[in-house]
């Protein structure tokens, strides 16, 4: 269940997850943000700070801001060497890193849908989706 964090002086009494640690209480690292650029890492643990998470969350936060940082990235790449390039023969192709931008792009937004931290969740469900030519009708 996703719920706000509470204030850290009740938390600490229902959470395995903290130590002492020179006088100060921190939280054991759950996920390994070490492959994330500065800013991702730093969303990431005010995240983690403000958000009590499951498990299966934290795993869904990693995974959105690896495909955050993996949009960016080709992003960049787009920036400097441009969105099309000459094959072998002279005609124009669309890079590869517009498809990953895509992508990733696609993949981030959709994981942070599912992790709904913004919104309040719904008394029910979301509907199952529509498939093949069954338009209008839930499968």
């Amino acid at each position: 269940m996703l719920r706000q964090a509470e204030p850290a002086t009740t938390h600490f009494y229902a959470s395995p997850v903290w130590k002492k640690f020179g006088g100060i209480m921190k939280t054991e690292k759950l996920i390994d943000t070490s492959g994330l650029e500065p800013a991702t890492k730093k969303w990431v643990e005010s995240v983690l700070r403000s958000w009590e998470l499951e498990p299966h969350h934290k795993k869904l936060l990693l995974l959105a801001a690896q495909h955050f940082d993996r949009a960016q990235n080709a992003r960049l790449v787009i920036q400097r060497d441009g969105a099309v390039y000459s094959d072998r023969f002279g005609c124009p192709k669309v890079r590869p890193e517009i498809l990953i931008e895509k992508d990733s792009s696609i993949c981030f937004a959709r994981l942070l849908r599912e992790l709904a931290l913004d919104v309040e969740l719904p008394e029910t469900p979301r509907p199952a989706g529509f498939v093949g030519k069954s338009r209008g009708k839930v499968v």
